[in-house]
């Protein structure tokens, strides 16, 4: 994992987690 993609997953990841889950690249 390059520290792009790190960067990006902790930007993304709250964001994603949801009441249904993970979900990934669902952004509001």
């Amino acid at each position: 994992m390059t520290p792009r993609l790190a960067e990006v997953k902790l930007i993304a990841e709250p964001w994603d987690i949801g009441p249904g889950g993970y979900q990934v690249g669902n952004f509001p």
